[in-house]
């Protein structure tokens, strides 16, 4: 039943997977495919026939009913959720996010960064780093490549980023309209009240594919 798969799938208990359907009987993606099975965005199985409503009778779709290696798996399988899409869906880079906003095929996301928050000790100055998907595309992998501070005013002093030890810092996945954050921690030990700061967050997501920089003036300890 899944000829593009070199051995067959054993499903673990307890562990859940992806799976979809595309169907469109006018071919997919261009492809004399008119239906496609996918599981965790691997396509498995596919099939040229017409798959046409008009001579197939109407019947319906049954999740989790039975195997045909195992007759009682019935009630053996839990399903999470279900998503339904007016085209024939082929890119599941979204499949974890509970209800997936959307997304055009070759979109991206649009990420911003800001400060959200600011507490701790002068020596271990904690910053908190927020990115933004401002868009109906869910950001994959997203991460703030750096933070870099330049001195603008007060008497010279060289701020250290203790946490995290390097760069790049991963935040994960961030669904579409949604925020994540990640902390750095600074040690502003010999920094004045007064001493300003430029500060440089560049950031990333998508392997690479979107990215970007956020520059914030008149920022302190």
């Amino acid at each position: 039943m899944t000829p593009n798969e070199p051995k067959q799938f054993v499903a673990q208990i307890g562990t859940p997977f992806h799976a979809a359907i595309a169907w469109n009987v006018n071919g997919i993606d261009g492809s004399s495919d008119r239906l496609r099975v996918y599981r965790d965005g691997q396509l498995i199985s596919s099939s040229s026939s017409s798959w046409n409503p008009a001579a197939i009778p109407a019947a319906g779709f049954i999740v989790g009913s039975s195997a045909e290696s195992d007759g009682n798996s019935y009630d053996k399988y839990i399903v999470d959720n279900v998503v339904a899409y007016d085209y024939a869906k082929t890119d599941f880079s979204d499949r974890f996010i509970e209800n997936p906003v959307d997304c055009q095929v070759g979109e991206l996301p649009e990420l911003s960064a800001n400060i959200s928050k600011k507490s701790g000790t002068q020596s271990a100055r904690i910053w908190t780093i927020s990115l933004g998907n401002n868009s109906r595309c869910p950001a994959e992998n997203a991460q703030i490549d750096a933070l870099n501070l330049t001195q603008v005013a007060g008497a010279a002093c060289t701020p250290t980023v203790t946490t995290p030890a390097s760069f790049p810092l991963g935040v994960g996945n961030i669904p579409a309209g949604a925020q994540v954050s990640g902390t750095a921690s600074i040690n502003f030990n010999g920094c004045p009240n007064v001493a300003r700061f430029k500060v440089s967050i560049p950031f990333s997501s998508n392997d690479g594919e979107v990215s970007g920089s956020k520059t914030l003036t008149n920022q302190f300890r």
